[in-house]
C-alpha cells in the first residue's frame, strides 16, 4: 500500500511540474506517457512480486525522474532554456524531484532489506527458508532436518 501511496506522490509530482512550468494540456503525451510508464511498472512489482527485475527498473525509473527533477534545472550549455529560468520554474523543479523521495526511499530500502537477507547464512538461513515454505510443509522439514543433524549427516 505504501508503494502505491509513493508513486501517487511520484506521479503528482511530475504532472505538478509540467502543469506549472510548461504549456501542455493534461492529457498530453508528455503527461499521459510517463503516467503509463508508472501505473506499467507498478502493476508489474505487484505481479511479479517485487521481483527483482521489476523492482530494479522501478528504481531506474524513480532515480532517473530525481535526477532529470534536479538536472534540468541546472544552467548548463546544452539545455534549451524554454520555459525562462523564473523562480516558480525552479519551485516546479524542486516539486518534481522530492517528489520522487519517497518512492526513492521505499525502493532504496526495500532493495537494502533483501541483500541483507539474502546475505544470511548457516542455520539462519535455512530457517528464513524454511519460514517460507507452506505452513503444512514446515514441521515435516524441520522434523528431517532434526534427524540429520542427530545422524551427524549435516553440521
Amino acid at each position: 500500500m505504501m508503494l502505491v501511496v509513493a508513486m501517487a506522490i511520484a506521479s503528482m509530482g511530475l504532472l505538478a511540474h509540467n502543469i506549472l512550468s510548461l504549456p501542455l494540456p493534461l492529457l498530453s503525451p508528455a503527461n499521459v506517457g510517463p503516467l503509463i510508464v508508472y501505473a506499467g511498472l507498478l502493476a508489474w512489482h505487484r505481479l511479479s512480486r517485487g521481483a527483482n527485475a521489476a523492482h530494479s527498473t522501478l528504481l531506474l525509473w524513480t532515480a532517473l525522474n530525481f535526477g532529470g527533477g534536479i538536472l534540468t534545472a541546472l544552467p548548463f550549455p546544452i539545455l534549451p532554456f524554454e520555459p525562462e529560468q523564473t523562480l516558480a520554474h525552479y519551485l516546479a523543479h524542486a516539486i518534481y524531484a522530492l517528489a520522487q523521495v519517497p518512492l526513492l526511499w521505499l525502493l532504496i530500502s526495500a532493495k537494502h532489506e533483501r541483500s541483507r537477507s539474502s546475505d544470511v547464512g548457516g542455520w539462519e538461513g535455512v530457517s528464513l527458508v524454511i519460514e517460507r515454505l507452506p505452513k503444512s510443509v514446515r514441521p515435516a522439514v524441520r522434523r528431517a532436518l532434526a534427524l540429520a543433524r542427530a545422524s551427524g549427516r549435516i553440521a
